[in-house]
């Protein structure tokens, strides 16, 4: 009764650990980052292998809280996304441009502060208006380094 007892004990052990998995990490490839220097920064953009991005930020919604926030882009959609932005900062829009993802929302804004032209962008996660990321405001020379295109 020992020898079963033992032997059921050590085939539970065994499956037991042959359950788990290990795997590489993908470490993503770093497109363009914003920040202000000494390794702090604001935005980052970054291609996956799948060929995938995340555009990462710095929610500027809160003063005291650091809290980062991301959304999620196919390829099309980053070069979409860039030339929207750069685009419309000759146009500078009075109206906020409203851009659907799959599962974001992303509010584009234009102003000038003390004559230069700046963009921010709200952001929507998974569509719920209640909670909203907001970037900080980027400049064009800003914009074009997030999404590696100053090189």
């Amino acid at each position: 009764m020992k020898k079963l007892f033992s032997i059921i004990a050590l085939f539970i052990i065994t499956f037991s650990n042959a359950q788990m998995k290990v795997s590489t990490v993908e470490k993503p490839q770093e497109i363009g980052k914003v920040g202000a220097g000494m390794g702090v920064w604001f935005g980052r953009l970054e291609k996956f292998s799948e060929g995938n991005y995340v555009l990462s930020y710095k929610d500027f919604k809160y003063q005291q809280i650091e809290e980062w926030k991301s959304f999620k882009l196919n390829a099309e959609d980053v070069e979409g996304l860039f030339n929207l932005l750069n685009d419309n900062f000759d146009k500078m829009p009075t109206e906020d441009i409203r851009v659907e993802l799959p599962n974001d929302i992303l509010m584009i804004n234009y102003k000038k502060s003390f004559g230069v032209p700046l963009v921010t962008i709200y952001h929507s996660i998974n569509k719920n208006p209640e909670l909203m990321g907001v970037t900080q405001s980027f400049t064009k020379k800003q914009i074009a380094k997030l999404f590696g295109k100053n090189k």
